[in-house]
């Protein structure tokens, strides 16, 4: 849906409508963020197909550093290539 609507604003001639893509929510209670790494670069390469840019801005790094998964969501934000870590 966000591809979608940027794709149509740009059509419009506005040069962007939408700043950036996050998933929020309480970290040490949800999946981490590399469960959703194949649906994230898919709107990635959809991007690039569409000649879009909508930067991702996760927020991240307020886990409680117990050893699960979502303690490396801070890295995984990175290398996805965040532009912005909420909270971290």
């Amino acid at each position: 849906m966000a591809l979608s609507y940027q794709h149509r604003w740009k059509g419009l001639g506005f040069t962007f409508a939408l700043v950036g893509f996050d998933l929020v929510g309480p970290e040490d209670t949800t999946k981490p963020l590399i469960d959703y790494l194949v649906p994230l670069l898919r709107f990635k390469d959809r991007q690039k197909e569409l000649g879009l840019d909508i930067p991702f801005i996760f927020h991240a790094g307020e886990t409680p550093g117990d050893g699960t998964a979502v303690d490396d969501n801070l890295y995984d934000a990175i290398l996805l290539g965040t532009k912005r870590i909420g909270h971290g």
